[in-house]
């Protein structure tokens, strides 16, 4: 594009290095703030209702899945099904906040949701072919079907695995944007959490319920601690815009 006297027109800066989020959105900042944290208190509250309604069950040492197997497991799937699709929209709307170079920790993200929701539709689709995964009669076991615990450890090993790797590789992409600075290294710690937590859980240990709880939250705080910068952010990036254009 050229300006007067044919010397070419100079292209506003500013806008792509201090606002990705005027990239094209699906989701407003506060749409996706609110979803940051919605999201999460109703998976913890379906987590919280499944283990009331079975009885003996133990939160610190039985782990989540346990949940998804015998009496009232269709509400720990189902919840699965939803927080997966929740999580693939969210990191679809992350993907025009972040700036290019961390744009990676948003695609992790959309497969880690992805694998959160094919472990409940593993669950209907057993249920569909009228195979009920019962309890288990070995011990160690997730239920009575070997087939079905084998897939579903391969599921939930992909979403921790994914979701553990997606705020690092943002906070490698963040680490020369002075912007992000604060976000860079919450986006850091979370990731380091997680996946440290990653081989103790896979390993059992007593506690083992209440370790994998723990891992599970920095893979969600993550996601808020960006969402909420963008909604501070937007108001700037607004204006900014308007000056621009």
């Amino acid at each position: 594009m050229e300006g007067m006297g044919g010397v070419p027109a100079r292209r506003p800066r500013g806008v792509t290095e201090l606002a990705p989020e005027l990239a094209s959105r699906r989701m407003s900042p506060a749409g996706l703030a609110l979803l940051s944290v919605a999201a999460p208190l109703l998976f913890w509250l379906a987590v919280i209702v499944a283990g009331a309604a079975r009885p003996g069950y133990d939160h610190v040492a039985r782990p989540i899945s346990d949940l998804g197997v015998g009496p009232n497991a269709a509400l720990l799937e189902l919840t699965f099904v939803a927080y997966g699709s929740v999580t693939i929209a969210m990191a679809v709307a992350l993907r025009g906040v972040l700036p290019p170079l961390a744009r990676a920790g948003s695609t992790l993200l959309l497969l880690s949701g992805a694998f959160t929701a094919l472990l409940g539709l593993e669950w209907l689709a057993f249920v569909v072919g009228g195979s009920v995964p019962a309890a288990p009669t070995r011990v160690g076991a997730l239920s009575a079907d070997r087939g079905f615990d084998l897939v579903h450890n391969a599921f939930a090993a992909a979403t921790f695995l994914l979701g553990g790797a997606a705020p690092l590789a943002a906070a490698v992409g963040l680490r020369r944007e002075s912007s992000w600075r604060w976000e860079a290294y919450a986006l850091a710690v979370c990731g380091v959490v997680a996946v440290a937590l990653l081989p103790v859980v896979a390993v059992s240990p007593p506690g083992a319920g209440a370790l994998e709880r723990i891992l599970v939250v920095p893979l969600q705080v993550w996601v808020a601690v960006v969402a909420f910068r963008n909604v501070r952010a937007a108001p700037a990036v607004v204006a900014l815009h308007a000056r621009q254009v």
